[in-house]
């Protein structure tokens, strides 16, 4: 059987998953954008507060979530290419 062949064969059996896939990543960008100019203004925020007594606890629990931003933004690449196909 030659590969091209394979591939659709592949890709018809996926067919549930690869739209299930999809799905999520479409509702994971759209929780994304709705909470992204929270994110945006928090990290304003905390840029001004520098001098403020209660930063250092902010800026700990913001930079816990600074991987958040960094997967959001991978996310949005992501979203941006498209679906992936086999």
């Amino acid at each position: 059987m030659e590969l091209r062949s394979q591939l659709r064969i592949v890709q018809f059996s996926q067919r549930a998953t690869l739209i299930q896939h999809s799905q999520d990543w479409q509702a994971t960008g759209e929780q994304i954008s709705k909470r992204w100019p929270s994110w945006t203004q928090l990290q304003t925020l905390l840029s001004h507060a520098k001098d403020l007594a209660p930063y250092q606890a902010l800026a700990a629990e913001a930079e816990l979530a600074d991987w958040l931003a960094e997967a959001e933004a991978r996310i949005r690449a992501k979203l941006e290419d498209g679906p992936v196909m086999i």
